[in-house]
């Protein structure tokens, strides 16, 4: 893998004068003094700067809003900063290479910036004996292999595989921990393996029989996971679309990549005359509940997943297939929000992404007119289907500009199981439009003829 001459010229340039732009001090800058003192336990592990081997990279991150700041890197006898623009230009050619046509797809950022650091110490220390670009080079030859990553989704289980685009969901079963441990055991030191046990016990008990997210890929291991979570988690967004509890707004489900749950818990201790008298832990509604995804349920779902299946094994997917997948990850934040109010948002902005062709169009009646005729072929359950949308929106209204929040009433039951058969449906149409505005024409075809 080899980046294109030019491009290389233009990243060693680029390399050459960052070293020019770095200030270098004897020592890290001083951390800030916190606003308050803190009574916390003294941390288990605590590593003096004696102990110290190696270099050490430093990238300044304010913690109220994200935003980077300086860099620091260890030299041989001092540091190296950069600062303001000098930051910002090492950020800018860290995201060109990892971006650049050899290494897209098959490395990320944090890959190319540990390389980059390296070279920099290197070079200021005069050990660098290399152009930044062949060491790339070098590394990402190393580096690139065929990778299955494996990724447990929490409360799902799977009675045979599932395939959705990239992403098949596997069982992981009691024979697959069996060889992971095997050779955990194998590389362990002796008086580390009572450890390992323990930890390997506490694995087999919260993963075996969990369905996984499992996809091939050939990238850096790191960014092979990195690549990988973010195809299991769009597989399981759509997966839960068709999940049946999606069709009742008093449902939530927790099916997310394992880690990702959102089951909220709290802990009390009650005091009575300076004594405590009792703690609770306790789980908070909506709990989580397994979904147990059998053959056929899948067979019973073959309308919403036999063309999901079609829309995401495209090669080259229309601009009308991609319409149809945003849609539909729109909507099923529906199937993960715990407010009524915040699922009542999430649907009618999923209706909107599709059935609008601009920001100028009459919202309510453009949605409710073609929501009814995609739905339905009867005049009758048309004219209904177009008023529910209406009173959906109403309701969405009171909420955004009231601070009403809607309880379980007729409208948002029937308003969220017709919007469920409608995003189950969805999936059928893809391939029959090149676009949205193919979709409303025909619609509005439909209306006059």
């Amino acid at each position: 893998m080899k980046i294109h001459p030019n491009a290389g010229l233009s990243f060693n340039e680029r390399a050459v004068r960052l070293l020019d732009s770095a200030e270098r001090q004897d020592k890290f800058d001083p951390d800030e003094d916190p606003e308050f003192q803190v009574d916390r336990p003294e941390p288990v592990l605590t590593i003096t700067e004696e102990e110290i081997r190696g270099r050490i990279f430093i990238e300044k991150v304010n913690p109220l809003t994200g935003e980077h700041g300086d860099i620091g890197i260890t030299l041989a006898k001092k540091v190296a900063y950069f600062r303001g623009e000098s930051a910002a230009e090492l950020r800018s050619l860290v995201r060109s290479i990892a971006s650049c046509g050899a290494l897209r797809g098959r490395v990320g950022e944090p890959f190319v910036r540990h390389i980059l650091f390296e070279w920099i110490a290197d070079s200021f220390d005069g050990k660098a004996d290399a152009q930044l670009v062949a060491l790339i080079e070098d590394r990402v030859q190393e580096s690139v292999r065929e990778c299955e990553v494996w990724l447990p989704i929490a409360n799902l289980y799977v009675e045979s595989p599932v395939t959705l685009g990239r992403v098949t969901f596997r069982t992981i079963t009691a024979k697959f921990l069996e060889e992971r441990e095997r050779q955990w055991r194998f590389s362990a030191q002796e008086d580390e393996i009572p450890a390992w046990n323990e930890r390997l016990r506490k694995d087999r008990q919260e993963l075996q029989g969990l369905a996984a997210g499992v996809v091939q890929i050939e990238a850096e291991p790191e960014f092979a996971i990195e690549q990988s979570l973010a195809l299991v988690e769009e597989a399981t967004a759509l997966l839960r679309v068709c999940h049946p509890g999606s069709s009742v707004w008093s449902s939530t489900s927790h099916c997310v990549p394992l880690g990702s749950e959102r089951a909220e818990s709290f802990w009390a201790h009650v005091l009575s005359n300076g004594r405590v008298i009792s703690e609770v832990r306790r789980s908070r509604w909506p709990f989580e509940n397994p979904w147990r995804l059998s053959d056929e349920y899948v067979s019973e779902a073959g309308l919403y997943l036999a063309p999901l299946q079609a829309l995401l094994r495209a090669q080259t997917p229309s601009a009308f297939q991609e319409t149809v997948k945003n849609s539909l990850l729109l909507y099923s934040r529906t199937t993960i929000a715990k407010e009524i109010a915040d699922k009542l948002v999430y649907c009618l902005t999923a209706l909107e992404s599709l059935l609008l062709r601009n920001a100028n169009e009459s919202i309510q009646q453009n949605v409710g007119e073609r929501f009814a005729f995609i739905l339905s072929a009867q005049s009758s359950e048309r004219a209904a289907l177009a008023r529910l949308i209406k009173d959906a929106y109403g309701l969405r209204s009171r909420y955004l500009h009231h601070g009403y929040k809607p309880d379980e009433t007729d409208i948002l039951r029937d308003f969220c199981h017709e919007s469920w058969l409608f995003f189950m449906r969805l999936p059928a149409l893809h391939d029959l439009f090149e676009d949205r505005a193919q979709l409303l024409d025909e619609v509005e075809r439909l209306k006059f003829r």
